[in-house]
């Protein structure tokens, strides 16, 4: 099934991450009178690099891979934290959520329950889903 295959993908791109050797770092970067709330988030080539990341940066990482392999990957922002999704079909409902933040040494499966954990956190009105490809529809690209 489509799903089976994207969920596929999304664990090779998962395992591909751990095998970098990618680690979470907490770290905000805060602009003017936003502090605690805003977080500069870094282009994928420079994550990488670097060789660790914020929940922001790895998130981006991940949608990245997952866009460039034609899948529609989703970034979730709840207050104070952000994990990454991508949908089990073009047109699909169904999203897998992952919260990378496990990386290196954590699992595909403790990814996917920590990002379960962070969606029953909160009520609707303080998630902020972002559509990759409803962005790239509005001509929205990285700069």
């Amino acid at each position: 099934s489509l799903a089976a295959q994207v969920t596929a993908q999304a664990q090779a791109v998962f395992r591909a991450m751990q095998r970098s050797g990618i680690s979470y770092v907490s770290s905000i970067y805060t602009f003017g009178e936003f502090v605690g709330q805003a977080q500069r988030i870094r282009l994928p080539s420079e994550t990488l690099e670097l060789n660790n990341a914020n929940c922001m940066d790895v998130s981006v990482v991940f949608a990245a891979a997952m866009e460039n392999l034609g899948m529609h990957p989703v970034i979730v922002i709840v207050p104070g934290h952000a994990f990454v999704g991508v949908r089990l079909g073009p047109e699909s409902p169904d999203v897998l959520y992952l919260d990378l933040t496990v990386l290196p040494r954590g699992s595909f499966r403790q990814a996917q329950a920590r990002a379960q954990s962070w969606r029953k956190k909160f009520p609707q009105n303080q998630v902020l889903t972002v559509d990759i490809a409803a962005a790239r529809a509005l001509g929205i690209y990285p700069m």
